[in-house]
């Protein structure tokens, strides 16, 4: 009952058919132990790259094996469960932490990140508040604020999941995140445009001013663009000062997106919608 050794798939189909099994079999087996855990046998699978993979007792006895439709399982699986762990830590909250923690300690992680999102609203009111003059002789573009910052937020998440890929390695490739973020603002560039002249388009049917969609369209592609990089580079400078950007980024990312974008609209508001105005009388 002892194993002594494997025949490869490859000998068995091209292998001399007047030969014995004993003497095409690879004595040097990989083999693996049953009391060791799945993850060690999984990563055996894939350094060794087998379609099988032999499991032994402590004194070499074979017990049976473990197939690559097990690892295949298993592999999707795990994979499953990180994307779970990593959609959980984006909102702050890691899926230990929701399954074991009380009241008081889920207060104490849950609320520094709550106060980034406040924090970040209280700025966006405070730039609001400082183009109060815009607003007040602009009143429709405060309909629209809602819809800029949606935008912004969306494309800033988008990026930021990319992103996190290139953090799940102890050291990042520069030239991998330089070409990564080109990519994600020529796309947020492509995408800004297009949500822009919508949006313009639905804004001149409501208030019947164009100018004001000519605002949209430019601060929407331009929210759009900037959020994508904030999202983009935060994961990966949180990374590089050791913190966990799965749990940081998220809030983090969305304050950026939602002070840019409500600079952004309000900004180019203040400086075209007097300029359009005097073109026109």
């Amino acid at each position: 009952d002892v194993l002594v050794g494997v025949l490869p798939i490859r000998e068995l189909i091209l292998g001399d058919r007047e030969r014995t099994v004993e003497k095409v079999m690879r004595t040097s087996v990989v083999r693996i132990r049953m009391d060791v855990d799945l993850e060690h046998a999984l990563g055996m699978f894939a350094s060794h790259r087998l379609l099988a993979l032999p499991v032994v007792d402590d004194k070499g006895r074979l017990m049976g094996a473990i197939d690559v439709q097990v690892y295949a399982d298993e592999t999707f699986e795990l994979a499953q469960t990180q994307r779970i762990n990593d959609l959980f830590q984006v909102m702050g909250v890691s899926v230990e932490e929701a399954r074991n923690s009380n009241v008081l300690r889920g207060y104490r992680k849950r609320l520094p990140w709550l106060l980034c999102n406040v924090i970040g609203g209280i700025g966006c009111a405070v730039i609001a508040w400082s183009f109060s003059m815009t607003l007040e002789t602009w009143v429709a573009l405060a309909l629209f604020i809602p819809l800029v910052l949606t935008l912004a937020e969306s494309i800033s998440m988008q990026a930021m999941t990319f992103s996190l890929q290139l953090t799940h390695v102890p050291s990042v490739q520069w030239s991998t995140l330089l070409r990564r973020m080109r990519t994600e603002v020529i796309v947020a560039a492509m995408l800004g445009a297009s949500c822009g002249v919508l949006v313009a388009i639905v804004s001149w049917l409501i208030t019947g001013d164009h100018r004001i969609g000519i605002v949209l369209a430019l601060s929407v592609c331009s929210a759009m663009i900037s959020s994508s990089i904030a999202g983009g580079l935060v994961p990966v400078f949180l990374h590089q000062v050791r913190l966990d950007p799965r749990i940081a980024a998220g809030p983090l990312v969305l304050v950026l997106a939602d002070l840019a974008a409500t600079s952004v609209y309000l900004g180019l508001a203040t400086g075209l919608l007097p300029a359009v105005v005097d073109a026109t009388s």
